[in-house]
């Protein structure tokens, strides 16, 4: 069983695409039951059919209540009303929004870890009334049920290295119970397009060197730092700012202050669109301090995009420390320095780019990434299935391993919406 908090067609980030993509992958090796969000509840809690969406997988949506203080709250009430006389139908649960906290069943429980929420607590700032209450109300509670889950988890995911670190270090987890698997690309839909026709399709000059970052508009991701360095630059460099959040006044006044007019804010874009903005930039700045894991550096070098970013916390792995794509310098003329270096060397920047690309398909495939998970998988139940008759056993061509009983029963009140 899987539970997420995101899934389509509810995704918010790159946990939501995580859990899309791995349980698509999974279903492959085992018989998979999703659980996930339906439409917000305010009053009542009720629940709706399972529904099949191959011969693997079954999706069961719950309702929420979509209020920031007990949006995560609810999802995990509804999951425990849903299945606490349940769990015997499976052999393991494995989570990726720290859902375990009302789960107190000895079925093994896995996590898969994003972002550590007493991190993010640490590292923001109480620079606006919004992000402020933010801090005080509903990180803490949701750091406090994390932190719940967390004890009631026996082995855990995360994508890098610096993943492991941090919960290691915020939550006292032994690195023995963790486990780092990156995430994958779906190189169907990011690879390389013809440039010209993608710019042409965006509107987006085609005498111009493109410039991009995707990305929520906070305080981490120090956009302003780019918006900064476009000042150093000249005007047959345009920057394309892809993504929404709390900072977009600001960086916004920033833009009007410097007089740049090469700096353009697409908003919030849709999953689907993504992938053409990559291919029409020439290289993608990632400006972040923090990021969990790179996702957006090889959605982009999968692309066919040079990456330029912070050679810092989970974007080490992606980057090699400092082997793929350019590390980042720190104020806006050395970024722009290099950024110039870059842009108008064709040679190595074609270099660059079939380098990237090489390099993102060899690591970073999501059946590779499910093979892992699901080695972890084997991991925990191999002391259970050696001991037991009741579940049966069937060897798949290419792993031979476990298949896990899915629950057949589980039918609900509510049609699904």
């Amino acid at each position: 069983m899987f539970f997420t908090e995101e899934y389509p067609p509810y995704i918010r980030g790159g946990a939501g695409v995580y859990a899309y993509y791995i349980t698509r992958e999974l279903a492959n090796y085992c018989d998979l039951t999703v659980v996930t969000i339906n439409k917000p509840a305010y009053r009542y809690f009720g629940f709706s059919k399972s529904f099949k969406v191959d011969t693997n997988m079954d999706i069961v949506r719950v309702p929420f209540v979509n209020i920031p203080t007990l949006r995560f709250s609810s999802m995990g009430f509804n999951i425990w009303k849903c299945f606490k006389n349940k769990l015997e139908d499976f052999d393991l649960v494995h989570s990726n929004s720290a859902l375990l906290f009302m789960i107190k069943h000895k079925i093994p429980k896995i996590e898969t870890i994003h972002n550590v929420t007493k991190e993010l607590i640490e590292t923001e700032k109480f620079d606006s009334l919004s992000n402020t209450l933010d801090i005080l109300f509903y990180s803490r509670i949701r750091d406090f049920l994390q932190r719940r889950s967390f004890s009631n988890t026996n082995h855990f995911i995360v994508p890098s290295q610096y993943g492991k670190n941090s919960i290691s270090k915020f939550y006292q987890i032994g690195e023995e119970k963790i486990s780092v698997i990156p995430n994958g690309v779906d190189f169907d839909v990011f690879r390389p397009r013809d440039k010209l026709s993608v710019r042409r399709r965006l509107g987006i000059p085609q005498d111009k060197k493109v410039l991009l970052f995707v990305g929520r508009l906070e305080a981490v991701k120090r956009v302003d730092t780019l918006i900064e360095t476009m000042k150093f630059l000249d005007d047959n460099i345009i920057l394309i700012i892809c993504g929404a959040g709390s900072k977009f006044p600001k960086l916004l006044a920033t833009k009007r202050k410097l007089g740049l007019n090469n700096v353009l804010f697409a908003g919030q874009i849709d999953h689907d669109i993504i992938p053409l903005y990559y291919n029409a930039a020439d290289l993608y700045v990632h400006t972040s301090t923090m990021e969990s894991f790179g996702i957006i550096l090889l959605e982009s070098m999968a692309s066919g995009t040079v990456v330029m970013a912070s050679n810092t916390t989970g974007l080490k792995d992606v980057m090699q420390n400092g082997k793929i794509g350019y590390v980042l310098p720190k104020t806006p003329i050395e970024i722009a320095d290099l950024i110039k270096q870059v842009l108008y060397d064709d040679k190595k920047l074609n270099e660059e780019r079939e380098k990237g690309l090489k390099y993102v398909k060899e690591s970073y495939s999501w059946e590779k990434v499910a093979h892992s998970t699901f080695d972890v998988y084997k991991k925990m139940l191999k002391s259970k299935v050696m001991s037991s008759s009741t579940h049966s056993m069937k060897k798949i061509t290419k792993y031979d391993s476990v298949i896990l009983p899915k629950a057949t029963n589980l039918r609900f009140q509510y049609d699904r919406v």
